[in-house]
């Protein structure tokens, strides 16, 4: 098993959100051992990338690929081990109800693979820890990502840090810790077809349109769908498809299209009352 870790904490592997992976990780290798199964594991401290303030926003890496940003050559190492791991863990606390400004920079500087999909095939699972609320925001927000990237997502797991060294919190954690390391292992070892919802039929459609939309500007995005057969399927690769949620899929992405040729697209105002 090979497992890449990508810690978005500014405590490195000292914080509670390392010891969080740390219990994961290490009840993984204890069932890779009992399998008598190879166990890798490698850390990204996204503290460490040297990726700079923030994303610059130039959109080079989706017009023109991504060899073209910045910071291409800071993400090498961190591309390589994604593509090759069985499983990324991305771990993260939370931060004013939401993920940390050090891990939300590492995702904006994979922003084209919104666009381009790298890791299709691939699982992935999502942890937190807070002091307190949160959990969802921060979670939900990566989890949405990271499924646009084309990875299936197994699992998130959030924790109350504070209780984290509370004898009845860690019995239910370790119980809740067994149940995700059982997902885990069963998919890694059976490999099952997955199982988009709705929302996941209708992000690929939007992506499609995007690819299409965008064409006349820059043809990457286009190109990349047109090898990988993406432009006339339902999935990215084979899948146990609702015919239902995949029919409501297809007529949101007619109106989506219909709407953008008429130019009926229009901005976003909210909160204006009375």
């Amino acid at each position: 098993m090979k497992i890449v870790a990508i810690v978005g904490s500014g405590h490195g592997l000292g914080g509670n959100t390392a010891r969080l992976l740390d219990r994961l990780c290490t009840e993984l290798r204890r069932r890779c051992t009992q399998q008598q199964q190879a166990f890798e594991l490698d850390h990204i401290l996204t503290d460490e990338l040297m990726l700079g303030a923030s994303c610059a926003g130039c959109l080079d890496c989706i017009t023109a690929g991504e060899q073209t940003c910045p910071k291409y050559g800071c993400m090498e190492r961190v591309r390589q081990l994604m593509e090759a791991a069985d499983l990324v863990i991305f771990a993260t606390p939370v931060h004013s109800f939401h993920v940390s400004a050090s891990i939300k920079r590492f995702v904006d500087h994979f922003a084209y693979q919104i666009h381009r999909p790298r890791h299709v095939g691939q699982y992935a699972v999502i942890l937190s820890t807070a002091m307190g609320a949160g959990h969802k925001p921060a979670m939900g927000y990566l989890a949405d990502t990271v499924k646009l990237w084309g990875f299936v997502v197994l699992g998130q797991l959030g924790t109350h840090a504070p209780s984290m060294d509370k004898p009845a919190y860690l019995a239910r954690l370790g119980q809740d810790m067994g149940t995700l390391a059982t997902r885990i292992v069963t998919h890694l070892d059976t490999r099952p077809l997955p199982r988009p919802g709705l929302r996941d039929l209708i992000a690929f459609r939007v992506a499609r349109i995007i690819a299409d939309a965008t064409a006349e500007a820059s043809e990457v995005d286009r190109n990349y769908w047109r090898e990988r057969g993406w432009l006339h399927s339902d999935w990215f690769a084979p899948a146990r498809i609702n015919p239902v949620a995949n029919l409501l899929a297809a007529m949101v992405e007619a109106m989506i299209r219909k709407a953008m040729a008429r130019g009926l697209v229009r901005p976003v105002l909210r909160g204006i009352t009375g």
